[in-house]
């Protein structure tokens, strides 16, 4: 006889590390996936439903970038210890990303050990009611409780997070615990990009959506590619497979006479078939895949080498200026600097012919090191534009702290002239702002003489009325017209 106590702790404490998460000792993916695939089990068995609740931690980045890996630490197991505290002892809540948890909710049973200690059992009725009342009450605590402030280092933070709920079990169900997941994840996407701070339930069309995405992220994967010259290889997009990336331009006018002052460049990406692709659906998959930078700079190396191309071409064309937005991830990379200049030496134009467009929303997760990397552009000749100005939430502020030469008043704003009051003062503040702190103003989304015809004078002007975003071709036609055809006659706009 001997003692193996030891041996059997160890051996405990071996299966414990493989099926726990470290950091918050919450359930890891395996385990959660062997749970799960059990609850299904039973719930097809007894005809009822499982609830799953995918979160996601909205604004965790923005703690962790600021305060360190330390203060995200922290915030997780706070995280994990509010979700433990809204669940009775059945029910599984596991860490299966860094900031993405998991739970799994079975339906309420009067004879289940510790029913109703954590919550409110779930209205009488059937499996499946019970299951899906109680997914939707949890959901909702689950948004209310991590909304609370979290206190670390005597700083209060606050997040929020974004909630997808989906059901499975029913008899005869063949859904594993990877479908459920992954429709789960699909229905907090929507939560994200419905706002954020709130829960989405799973509907079946979503998952053509899931499809559709997965077939975008494929198309661009596979347009990807990263050279390896010497030194630091710089991310470039090219055609492969038949999926194509270009770029279309879209005119901007000003002055007294509609003269062409440049271009907006838009990417534009076609299928195999030569479909093309919505902007808003590849731009979306490619900031959740993490192919925005390297699409950004495929169409920051197009236009610049574009515009280029037009100087070299026509006299008249050296005054034009081509503007290309920039991604949240493009504008926090510590290298952006550096690639633009690159860039621009490489094909050959003019700093000071670049200008860079910041939407309020990368503003909002610009750092220190991002606006000393702004002033560095700027240093150098390249343009800042804040893009759909007067949307976001800290417009003014950042015009005093950030390098910005231009402002792009938004759509929005311009669809309301010339009948709305409030949204012709607005136009006329926003362009009298930019007149006196020597800015140049924009206005977006012209679409009728009317609207053309009430904007305040000096301001230029974009939008399908006076040019569509088109073809190589359709610039080079623009520069050779050199103004607007659509331009009043009068001398001035007013």
């Amino acid at each position: 006889i001997r003692d193996v106590s030891e041996i059997v702790a160890a051996e405990d404490q071996l299966r414990h590390a493989a099926l726990h998460d470290p950091l918050t000792g919450l359930p890891n993916r395996t385990l959660l996936t062997d749970r799960l695939g059990g609850a299904l089990t039973r719930a097809q068995r007894l005809g009822q439903d499982v609830a799953v609740l995918y979160c996601d931690l909205d604004g965790f980045k923005r703690v962790n970038d600021a305060n360190g890996h330390a203060a995200g630490d922290l915030l997780l197991c706070e995280t994990a210890d509010r979700l433990r505290s809204l669940l009775r002892p059945q029910d599984t809540v596991a860490r299966v990303g860094g900031d993405e948890f998991v739970i799994v909710l079975e339906a309420d049973d009067e004879n289940a050990p510790g029913s109703g200690t954590a919550h409110r059992r779930a209205t009488p009725g059937s499996g499946a009611e019970s299951s899906r009342t109680l997914g939707i009450d949890v959901a909702r605590r689950v948004v209310a409780a991590l909304a609370e402030p979290v206190l670390i280092d005597g700083v209060e933070h606050v997040i929020s997070t974004s909630v997808g709920l989906a059901y499975a079990g029913a008899p005869g169900s063949t859904r594993t615990a990877e479908d459920v997941l992954r429709d789960a994840d699909a229905a907090m996407y929507r939560a994200k990009a419905a706002g954020k701070d709130r829960f989405e339930v799973f509907e079946n069309g979503l998952r053509t959506d899931v499809a559709e995405r997965g077939r975008v992220e494929r198309l661009l994967r596979r347009a990807v590619h990263v050279p390896r010259p010497q030194g630091v290889p710089s991310p470039r997009l090219t055609v492969a497979d038949g999926a194509r990336l270009d770029v279309a331009y879209q005119p901007v006018y000003g002055g007294a006479e509609g003269r062409l002052e440049g271009f907006e460049a838009l990417a534009r990406l076609t299928d195999e078939a030569g479909r093309p692709v919505p902007p808003e659906l590849f731009i979306a998959v490619a900031e959740d895949t993490g192919l925005i930078r390297p699409l950004g700079h495929e169409v920051l190396r197009q236009a610049c080498r574009q515009l280029a191309a037009w100087r070299h071409r026509h006299a008249h064309a050296d005054h034009l200026t081509v503007a290309v937005n920039l991604s949240a991830r493009q504008a926090q990379h510590p290298a952006l600097a550096d690639e633009v200049m690159a860039v621009l030496a490489e094909e050959g134009l003019p700093a000071d012919r670049l200008v860079l467009e910041l939407t309020e929303t990368v503003l909002l997760q610009a750092g220190r090191s991002t606006i000393t990397t702004f002033h560095k552009l700027r240093e150098a000749g390249i343009g800042i534009a804040i893009d759909d100005f007067g949307t976001g939430y800290a417009s003014l502020r950042y015009l005093a702290e950030l390098p910005v030469s231009a402002v792009k008043i938004d759509r929005s704003f311009t669809a309301g002239l010339p009948h709305d009051p409030t949204c012709a003062t607005i136009v006329r503040a926003v362009a009298g702002l930019a007149r006196d702190l020597d800015l140049q103003c924009t206005v977006e989304g012209v679409e009728t003489t009317q609207q053309l015809q009430a904007l305040p004078p000096g301001a230029s002007v974009q939008g399908d009325l006076l040019g569509r975003p088109g073809t190589v071709a359709a610039g080079s036609a623009a520069i050779e017209t050199g103004s607007a055809r659509a331009w009043p006659a009068r001398s001035v706009l007013h």
